[in-house]
């Protein structure tokens, strides 16, 4: 790292140095990392090296310097270490090694200082803190300073230097509530306005960030409550669960599920697909209820950002029977009947419905089940019944098929999806979905933002024998191809 920073190296020229190039088929690099991985390290790696040149200097500079300043990027991005560390000040070490670590003295508090860098992927730097000028005086080589200096509003813009934009607890003051709760969680951002948790308390001494029940035995607070409810419905969904319907018929392009064509009093159509007709599971991996699966589908898609390629799909009861209604596509055309070229719109989309299978476990994912508006050439993923599956065994998409064989890079939206986890598993606990289901989505969105391209991921390239891919025993948890 410190070669290729002396030699001005970009980001991905000092990734390169650690993965190795496509070229050489990534033998020329040290490490059998992901790109993603390769330049997480390299950004810490860098940040650590500049963070501890910068102490060297104050060590250099100890007769002008009282102390170290730790100073956290103000932003949603930063970690609870970080959050807990910012504003924090520590004696730098009496031997003069600034990579004495445990030499730091803390300055009115008792977090220890945890070197250039306090985490993976860690942002934050140090500044230093000068002595104030009667500070100085009573050194021998400041013992005479120059009178020109001895006004008052000189002395005050001397004596150390504030923090610019005011401690992270200042700009978190300044944010919404929405921000507040996304960063803290709910209960630490309902006590931190209520002025009854301080951002130091987040975090131990050690900096390893307390759990809420760490917090609940050490401060006496109150449990944190829930993750919010998924995001309100959109209006397409708010017509679907409202609207008047007039008229059901039979579906006649129906698959094995009971299917009907829903009229509202507006002409609209849905199809709805009551719960009482649905077929016996076709697939070992995928349970029953596949209405509440598809509706599933639709919540998550919505969540992060894949509404507008997933068909909008709520609940709802019809002639007395609960059952799955989506939204029908108005001018689309099975995929099945478009040619190659048409039943895309283009490899961003199709990247993205090959992530999101991927993600739900998608089992059935053929041509027929999704759709293609001809004036716009967009994509409508439609029949989402047969996911969530528990394993990858049975899995089955074109569109990952297809993104697998030309060896399409994983989109970058897969990094925000992961973000998201911890409502996606939320609403899945609270929509009976099992832990083994719950616990094969988180994987493979892992997956995902660990690999770099479709191929990696652990699926047959042939569509022919996509339902018999590698099946892992009890227990034991896939692998990427390497």
């Amino acid at each position: 790292m410190r070669t290729g920073m002396l030699q001005g190296e970009s980001v991905p020229q000092l990734a390169a140095r650690v993965r190795g190039t496509r070229a050489l088929g990534y033998t020329d690099g040290i490490m059998n990392l992901s790109r993603q991985q390769a330049q997480t390290l390299v950004r810490t790696s860098v940040i650590g090296v500049a963070n501890l040149s910068r102490l060297n200097t104050y060590a250099d500079n100890a007769d002008l310097i009282k102390a170290i300043q730790w100073v956290s990027v103000l932003d949603d991005r930063t970690t609870l270490i970080c959050i807990g560390l910012d504003g924090k000040q520590w004696k730098m070490p009496p031997s003069g090694d600034m990579e004495d670590y445990g030499g730091y003295e803390p300055i009115d508090h008792n977090k220890a200082f945890p070197g250039p860098t306090a985490h993976w992927g860690c942002r934050s730097t140090q500044v230093s803190v000068l002595k104030s000028l009667d500070e100085l005086a009573t050194q021998d080589a400041y013992a005479n300073l120059p009178e020109d200096i001895q006004d008052p509003a000189v002395r005050a813009a001397m004596d150390g230097q504030e923090q610019v934009g005011g401690t992270y607890e200042d700009w978190l003051n300044r944010q919404d509530v929405a921000t507040q709760n996304d960063i803290l969680g709910i209960g630490r951002a309902e006590l931190f306005r209520a002025g009854q948790l301080d951002l130091t308390d987040i975090t131990d001494q050690s900096n390893d960030p307390l759990t809420t029940e760490q917090l609940i035995a050490k401060y006496g607070l109150p449990p944190e409550p829930a993750p919010p409810e998924p995001p309100p419905p959109t209006s397409v969904k708010e017509d679907l669960s409202s609207r008047t319907v007039s008229s059901t018929a039979k579906n006649k392009a129906a698959g094995t599920d009971g299917s009907y064509v829903a009229v509202f009093d507006d002409g609209s159509k849905a199809i709805w697909k009551p719960l009482d007709e649905e077929a016996e599971t076709i697939r070992d991996t995928v349970g029953e209820d596949h209405g509440r699966r598809d509706v599933a589908t639709s919540d998550v898609a919505d969540m992060i950002g894949m509404g507008d390629l997933v068909q909008a799909t709520v609940a709802r009861e019809l002639k007395g029977q609960i059952g799955s209604l989506q939204a029908f596509v108005d001018g689309g055309v099975e995929a099945g009947n478009l040619s190659d070229a048409e039943m895309y719109d283009g490899p961003k989309d199709a990247a993205r419905s090959a992530a999101f299978d991927y993600l739900i476990g998608n089992t059935d994912r053929h041509t027929g089940n999704w759709m293609v508006t001809t004036a716009d050439n967009k994509l409508h993923l439609i029949d989402n019944g047969l996911t969530w599956s528990v394993g990858n065994r049975e899995l089955k998409s074109y569109f990952f098929n297809q993104m697998s064989r030309l060896q399409v890079p994983i989109p970058s939206d897969v990094s925000v999806w992961l973000e998201k986890w911890p409502l996606i598993e939320t609403y899945l606990q609270e929509h009976g979905f099992t832990s083994d289901e719950i616990a094969w989505a988180h994987w493979r969105l892992e997956a995902l933002n660990k690999a770099d391209t479709f191929t990696q991921l652990n699926l047959t390239r042939d569509w022919r024998s996509v339902n018999k891919p590698w099946s892992p025993a009890p227990g034991q948890q896939p692998q990427l191809l390497t």
